[in-house]
């Protein structure tokens, strides 16, 4: 972002008064020990934030920080998203030289530019962005701003209190209107002072030390230490909305949502949807003639939702109230697109055609959502829920209040219906109706919805020269996307992905014979490898990678303790077979250890034989297996993760060894 924007001069160099209350935050830092791998400290973030009953808000905050690296010197910005209704003001910013030098900006500095670029996604957001220049190691930045709130969600308030860099002192102090109440929580800040007087709510917390990049974490939307607050009048339950009569031009709405709990907001939500999502005469037609093609409810319920996800593009539109509102069936039908709103409206519209009752409901892919904050505006994304009855027959996704569901995301052009989408696994989701308003959380995969199989027969020449044939037998979720991948790609483009990903092994590796074949239940690659130079020459001997496609994995939990919690990835099963031709009369030398491990995180297992022990050895065969459960491990089982991490890298490949027979040597040299 910083390359597309180069600013020229951004500061007046006269004397600019470079506040004291950041000059007093520095000192504070000479007091503290600092990680020597932080980019820079923020030495002060103090923020206030005052809520009217009238649904409007004022942020006032301040904020210094301190470079502390030749990396912060290149990457420090200032950036805070905006809307039409979300505005900065009053915006201030000074440096301070390690030899003195004052300077000082103010808002003509700022340039607004989309928040999304996506050619798909059009929206009145804006980033309010700034780059600094001339920044040197020991600059010190005081910025000053305030934000003018007065959209809808302005009842709620997320505030991300530190994600990697230390911070020297936080201050958050947060008034409700006279009367009313919040719901706060925080994440990550169990060390933090919190006091309520009158009014006010107020945060402190000092010194919040370098948050470390560690292997094998959930990314930083997960990490990051954050403080949610959802403002409420606890006299009123204000979920009631209402819509314009012409819904046809777009709907809008009267209110702001404040919420007394998760109901109202599921009520709030249901009494903007229900009314748009009524059928017109063409959605009314298009389910007609589905029906005529169905054979029962289950297969007219995969027709409507096949058709939603292939027929009508996904464009987002989000535009003012239309953030938060859908456009009408009619509306989404005439222009052949819409958003995650849109489509769910009109699957939900053809469902009622079909005599199906569904109910929209929100969840999140993008952040974490918290359960303690009652609130639509910590949603990102929207899809249908369904309960099943005995004319449906699918595999519930969940079961809520002892009633199975199945839910399906109309955005999803790829996940067969019935399977739930990979963004969508281990999501919180909020049915907004007011029998079921309630949280569930969507379950993961299971390891063999992520299943693969790799046979390998390969044969090592006494030159030390590899040639091998691979077939790799792709199942489950791997089946739908690698559909989506020949439907969208050559055979050719494929090809050289994969001959590229051959090269990344090894340099020396060549990929011919490329195939690539999808059927109902499974995808097949298959292709030919050879190199030249596979096998290293000692003597004697050749040392060989049991593995000729694969990226011996090393161990990546080494340190001595832990600081965030581990995750290996969604869950997954991968198996591979290995079948070695060797040169007459080897004689193996080197083998790999067989190993077994089966506990919380997956299983491992590796086995190593040969056609004979002592002579005369034709064939070595090698087998190894690795499945991940998905499951996030604390910092107290960091132990486990390493006994699992060890066994990874055992089970990922290795080598072995072979000595050859003086006939054999001496005939390669001739």
């Amino acid at each position: 972002m910083a390359l597309l924007l180069a600013c020229g001069p951004l500061f007046s160099t006269s004397v600019s008064a470079f506040p004291g209350w950041a000059k007093k935050a520095a000192k504070q830092s000479l007091k503290i020990d600092i990680d020597p791998r932080a980019d820079f400290i923020e030495l002060l973030n103090k923020i206030e934030i005052k809520y009217s009953p009238e649904g409007r808000s004022v942020m006032k905050v301040r904020r210094a920080y301190k470079i502390l690296s030749v990396n912060g010197t290149k990457d420090f910005s200032f950036y805070r998203s905006t809307t039409p209704k979300v505005k900065l003001s009053k915006f201030r910013t000074w440096t301070l030289s390690p030899s003195g030098e004052e300077a000082k900006a103010e808002e003509e500095v700022i340039r607004y530019i989309p928040v999304d670029r996506d050619y798909t996604v059009y929206m009145d957001d804006r980033f309010a962005f700034m780059e600094y220049a001339n920044l040197q190691i020991g600059s010190i930045i005081a910025q000053e701003f305030e934000i003018d709130d007065n959209d809808l969600g302005t009842f709620f308030s997320d505030f991300i209190i530190q994600r990697q860099q230390p911070t020297l002192e936080i201050e958050l102090r947060a008034q409700a209107p006279k009367g009313w109440k919040m719901y706060a929580s925080g994440v990550g800040t169990s060390d933090f002072d919190f006091k309520k007087d009158g009014q006010w709510y107020i945060w402190k917390g000092n010194n919040l030390a370098y948050q470390p990049e560690e292997p094998l974490t959930p990314g930083w939307n997960y990490l990051s230490r954050r403080i949610g607050i959802a403002c409420y009048n606890p006299l009123i339950d204000s979920f009631a909305v209402n819509i314009k009569d012409n819904a046809d031009s777009g709907s809008s709405l009267s209110i702001k949502g404040q919420f007394l709990g998760w109901q109202s907001v599921a009520r709030w939500v249901e009494n903007i949807y229900d009314p748009i999502a009524a059928p017109d005469s063409l959605a009314r037609h298009i389910v007609d003639s589905l029906a005529e093609l169905s054979s029962n409810k289950t297969e007219l319920v995969t027709k409507i939702a096949e058709f939603v996800s292939n027929q009508v593009r996904y464009v987002s539109v989000s535009l003012g109230d239309g953030r938060f509102v859908p456009h009408s069936v009619k509306e989404t039908m005439t222009n052949g697109y819409g958003d995650c709103k849109d489509k769910t409206t009109l699957t939900r519209a053809m469902l009622t055609v079909a005599g199906v009752q569904s109910v929209a409901t929100l969840t999140s892919i993008k952040h974490p959502v918290n359960p303690y904050l009652p609130s639509p505006y910590q949603f990102d994304h929207c899809i249908v829920g369904i309960p099943l009855n005995d004319s449906l027959n699918f595999v519930p996704h969940a079961t809520i209040n002892n009633k199975p569901w199945l839910f399906i995301d109309p955005t999803d052009h790829v996940t067969p219906i019935g399977k739930l989408p990979a963004q969508l696994m281990g999501a919180s989701a909020l049915l907004a109706n007011h029998d079921d308003s309630t949280f569930v959380q969507l379950p993961y995969s299971e390891a063999s919805s992520w299943r693969k199989k790799t046979i390998i027969s390969a044969t090592i020449e006494a030159d030390g020269s590899m040639s091998a044939d691979v077939e790799i037998i792709e199942y489950g979720a791997y089946v739908w996307y690698g559909a989506e991948t020949l439907k969208n790609q050559s055979i050719l483009q494929i090809d050289r992905d994969w001959a590229e990903g051959a090269k990344s092994v090894s340099t020396n590796l060549t990929l011919t014979k490329f195939d690539y074949q999808c059927f109902a239940d499974s995808c097949v690659v298959s292709f030919h490898l050879e190199d030249e130079k596979y096998a290293l020459r000692i003597g004697d001997e050749l040392i060989c990678k049991i593995n000729p496609f694969d990226n011996a994995s090393q161990r990546q939990l080494t340190t001595a303790k832990r600081e965030h919690p581990i995750w290996f990835g969604h869950a997954t099963a991968s198996e591979t077979i290995v079948t070695w031709t060797l040169p007459d009369n080897a004689v193996i030398t080197m083998s790999i250890d067989s190993l077994s491990l089966k506990s919380k995180v997956g299983e491992t297992q590796v086995e190593f034989a040969s056609s004979d022990s002592t002579a005369n050895i034709n064939t070595v065969s090698y087998r190894s297996y690795i499945e991940t459960t998905g499951e996030l491990l604390s910092v107290d089982e960091y132990q486990l993760a390493q006994e699992f991490d060890v066994a990874l890298a055992k089970s990922s490949g290795g080598m072995f060894g072979i000595k050859l027979p003086k006939a054999t040597l001496e005939s390669e040299k001739q």
